[in-house]
């Protein structure tokens, strides 16, 4: 969660800052970069697009 805020925010503020307010050392931010999205966020991300689709389709009930 931490390290989606730091990518989110870096257009903002320098990634140093976010990391050092957030008591995140900034290798471990960028060895997460290169790491891309584990087997189980990409399963949830699907699951969650699935969730939305159903939730519309049944005109938000």
């Amino acid at each position: 969660m931490r390290y989606r805020f730091i990518e989110r925010e870096r257009v903002h503020y320098r990634v140093t800052v976010l990391c050092h307010v957030l008591a995140v050392p900034r290798s471990e931010y960028y060895a997460w970069r290169q790491r891309g999205e584990s087997p189980r966020a990409i399963e949830n991300r699907h699951l969650l697009e699935r969730i939305r689709l159903i939730y519309t389709r049944s005109e938000q009930r």
